[in-house]
């Protein structure tokens, strides 16, 4: 069996996964990610992928990690990307003071959030919004944003079939053995080890922490509905987050050759421990609002192909709270880190702390271990699951659609302080 000896040993593909990866290889670090299906495979193909300084940020801490984590983002992704994915987001209330606070905690901040009051589009029609505002973000494919960590990741990528073992000390682990896809097998010496948020992070966990431990990873599901015209025709093109009734509304714009396609997400999301309602149940609260939001562009459903699918995001246990700002947990290890990011928007964020926590802690070389000849297979990467949708014919029309939604049950999260995903 071979053994590895290297700085840090990464797990879990998705974006925080490759966001760690990327920053521990520009500071010198020998690391190895391993993924157990495609790259970006799991919530961050599912995502809209909205990077934005915290628009709906209800509390200042928060904007202020929205803002450091936008801005190391512009910096990651580079003029050509950032130019190519900049749009103007509306940001839009039906509720005046709700409205009047998030735009006075705006110019509050230091700088401002840019932020200039617009009309509701006029093909929205009689809606329900009071104030609408403008403001200009990043929504890149997550295609576009793997691709640019996976800039300088050549031989750093591992297919694994299973990670079989941790051999560790009480606070420190020693060794990790690993079944890559091919049938190989090797003992990694990792300096250090990152989990990086998925659901196979609660597995993981439950081979390092005593049985006695609480649960300390909530998994939630968090739908995502897939619109398109009926007919090869143009779509009205636009996004954002809207917040109707207290839910918060999330339309991101994406083009599939011809045409255009709204991925369409909100802030009722099931969970664990809570109220339980159907997954019908949840798209007909979700398609009252829109109604309400722009009638006239749905007063018609039959005008549309509709489609939904689901994917479970993994966030840090924090009693009944999910952990807005992020979640980065060490367990008594002094080797861990695992590392839940709750929004894309505050990746980089997290690793530049795990980043700056491994470079300073005990048994760092600064990458000065032998380099790795690659004897595993390289994962490949994910595309968005909305291509996928449409590429298999999978959106339906209205009729076929309403008569299909799931009527299992799922679980409903309390209410939070932040109006929709990023």
């Amino acid at each position: 069996m071979r053994t590895l000896e290297i700085d840090a040993l990464v797990i879990g593909g998705g974006v925080q996964g490759l966001m760690l990866l990327h920053d521990l290889k520009k500071k010198g670090y020998s690391v190895l990610l391993l993924e157990l299906n495609k790259l970006g495979g799991g919530q961050t193909s599912h995502s809209h992928v909205f990077i934005h300084p915290g628009y709906l940020c209800r509390k200042p801490s928060l904007v202020r990690e929205f803002k450091e984590g936008h801005d190391r983002w512009q910096h990651l992704l580079g003029p050509e990307l950032i130019a190519s994915s900049c749009m103007e987001m509306l940001v839009g209330f039906d509720d005046e003071i709700d409205a009047t606070e998030q735009q006075i905690l705006w110019k509050s901040l230091n700088p401002a959030l840019a932020a200039e009051e617009r009309r509701p589009p006029a093909e929205f029609g009689d809606s329900c919004l009071t104030r609408t505002f403008g403001a200009k973000v990043n929504a890149p494919t997550s295609e576009a944003v793997m691709e640019a960590l996976l800039s300088d990741a050549t031989g750093c990528l591992a297919k694994v079939v299973t990670v079989e073992s941790f051999k560790f000390q009480p606070k420190h682990i020693e060794e990790v053995e690993v079944e890559f896809n091919r049938g190989d097998r090797a003992i990694i010496k990792p300096r250090a080890v990152l989990l990086a948020a998925g659901t196979g992070n609660e597995k993981l966990l439950r081979k390092l922490l005593p049985v006695a431990t609480p649960n300390v990873q909530w998994n939630r599901n968090a739908n995502l509905l897939v619109l398109t015209g009926n007919v090869e025709s143009e779509s009205p093109l636009f996004g954002g987050h809207f917040v109707v009734s207290g839910n918060g509304i999330s339309i991101a714009q994406r083009r599939f050759h011809r045409r255009v396609v709204w991925l369409i997400s909100d802030s009722r999301v099931a969970s664990t421990g809570h109220e339980t309602h159907s997954q019908a149940q949840w798209f007909d609260n979700l398609f009252d609002d829109l109604l309400g939001l722009a009638p006239s562009l749905f007063a018609d459903p039959t005008q549309w192909k509709w489609g939904m699918h689901r994917a479970t995001k993994a966030e840090g246990w924090d009693v009944y709270r999910w952990p807005y700002s992020g979640r980065i947990e060490k367990f008594g290890f002094d080797n861990l880190w695992t590392v839940w990011p709750t929004f894309l928007t505050l990746a980089p964020l997290l690793s530049a702390r795990v980043c700056e926590a491994i470079e300073k802690g005990p048994g760092s070389d600064g990458g000065h271990c032998a380099a790795v000849t690659p004897f595993w297979e390289t994962p490949q990467m994910s595309e968005e699951y909305w291509k996928q949708h449409l590429r298999d014919k999978q959106l339906q029309p209205w009729d076929e659609f309403s008569g299909s939604i799931e009527r299992s049950a799922i679980n409903m999260p309390p209410e939070d302080d932040y109006g929709g995903p990023s």
